[in-house]
């Protein structure tokens, strides 16, 4: 079990520049731009982003920093110091001509230049920035460069470490560039990078998140497709923090893109009923109006089935598989049902400096949104639902308020809210949950600022 917790944003960065200096990776002449942009938990909403939901996030402690200096080398130079990519090649390097973009219409080529090599692919994420932004006319190509990283965002637990690694590199290379952007567009330009370069088909509130977090505070987001309300301060005495399964999850799975698929052909099906989506999204039904609609909706179907029968699909960045079965109403209803329990969820934190008993509310909440990710949106996981169900047996009299799977599901972390510290719970919780599964648990915790409120180090003779 980790309960080490990971440095400040400063010692992540001095870490970075530590290694710079002793590799001579940049050429000393020339300026460095250096960004920084947290992980996230996510404590409400989750997969219900793509429906257009309300979100709750939480920037996380760990994070992702970039380093990034213009050349005159002709290539776009990756290299990442990142613990978690055992198996790849820690640098990938491409000629800037084959990584730019004219227009969003060479995407496709630029994903498979990056797929041609399996070692290097994780440099999509971080190359990939350069490409959108030149695709979107935003940037000059340059002649050249370079693109030093390190994230101690745990891979593949679900807390958004691929966002923290494109929100970083998108920062520093804008600034690199002299280009200026907006928190929001910030991270619609990193969506794309991850959605069209990386081809995995995240929402937004990772990136929201990992731009214009604030900390110790929970991001208030309407993804519609990303409308910041507000940021909720996490009432006195409470904590978040986050328990990682150990259980590896992608948002590029079959059992979240199936999720996925399930959802936008249910918006496919209302609308060719007639069914009026504010804004176009699930979430901009009421219960009320879900319930009277979802009569329309079938139970499962196949991907051959809905496209003979209904043709157009309204999603971007997925596509039915003919041969796969979806499951529309279940994916609609969760969608539906999250929204309003994140509506509820933000009203009971803020009530509760009056009240302390909204808490457990609060966490019966979470505890219901875990139930739907594993029955209605079918992205349970054993290991999630045995954290969730010692955490539970701990209870409110050992500080457990609630707990619930997070992000894209099938594995990943579980969100915990409490009044305690995760080290209390490792007789109740953590050593149970490892001698049943022979897994080590992790702990997430602590919080710290977006790549916005950190804002940019430039650095000279590194």
């Amino acid at each position: 079990m980790l309960f080490a917790g990971p440095g400040t944003p400063e010692t992540q960065v001095e870490r970075l520049v530590e290694t710079a200096s002793g590799s001579n990776f940049f050429e000393h002449n020339r300026p460095v731009h250096v960004a920084r942009a947290p992980g996230r938990l996510d404590v409400m909403g989750g997969i219900a982003d793509y429906s257009g939901s309300l979100v709750l996030e939480a920037p996380i402690a760990s994070g992702a920093v970039a380093a990034v200096q213009v050349t005159d080398e002709g290539t776009v130079t990756a290299r990442t110091e990142s613990e978690s990519l055992k198996d790849l090649r820690k640098e990938a390097c491409f000629p800037v001509r084959e990584i730019v973009a004219r227009s969003p219409e060479d995407y496709p080529r630029i994903r498979e230049r990056f797929r041609e090599d399996r070692e290097a692919s994780w440099a999509a994420y971080v190359a990939g920035c350069l490409s959108v932004l030149t695709g979107r006319s935003l940037a000059e190509t340059p002649p050249g460069i370079r693109i030093l990283l390190s994230s101690d965002v745990p891979a593949g637990a679900g807390v958004a470490s691929s966002a923290a690694i494109e929100v970083a590199t998108m920062t520093a290379l804008t600034s690199a560039l002299g280009v200026t952007l907006e928190g929001e567009q910030l991270a619609a330009l990193c969506q794309e990078v991850e959605n069209h370069i990386a081809g995995a088909p995240c929402g937004i509130m990772d990136q929201m998140t990992a731009a214009l977090g604030k900390e110790n505070h929970l991001l208030k987001l309407r993804c519609d497709p990303a409308t910041v309300l507000g940021h909720v301060p996490v009432p006195e005495g409470v904590r978040f923090f986050g328990i990682n399964s150990g259980v590896k999850h992608s948002v590029g799975g079959a059992r979240y893109t199936r999720a996925r698929v399930g959802a936008f052909m249910a918006v496919a099906i209302l609308r060719e009923h007639g069914v009026n989506l504010p804004g176009g999204y699930l979430c901009g039904l009421s219960r009320r109006d879900f319930h009277a609609a979802r009569c329309w909706l079938p139970h499962s179907i196949t991907g051959e089935e809905f496209l003979n029968r209904h043709g157009a699909y309204p999603d971007p960045v997925t596509s039915p598989d003919p041969e796969e079965t979806y499951y529309p109403r279940s994916a609609a209803e969760h969608a539906v049902n999250e929204n309003c329990r994140v509506f509820r969820f933000s009203q009971l934190l803020a009530a509760s400096a009056r009240d302390r008993g909204h808490l457990e509310e609060a966490g019966a909440l979470m505890y219901a949104s875990h139930w739907s990710y594993g029955q209605l949106a079918l992205l349970g996981c054993a290991e999630t639902d045995l954290l969730v169900r010692l955490l539970r047996e701990a209870g409110p009299e050992r500080g457990v308020l609630g707990a619930k799977i997070t992000g894209g599901g099938c594995g990943g972390t579980v969100a915990v809210m409490s009044t305690r510290n995760p080290e209390d719970y490792r007789t109740s919780v953590l050593l149970p949950y490892e001698a049943e599964t022979g897994i080590r648990p992790e702990i997430i915790q602590g919080s710290s600022p977006g790549a916005v409120e950190w804002g940019i180090r430039v650095l000279n003779g590194i």
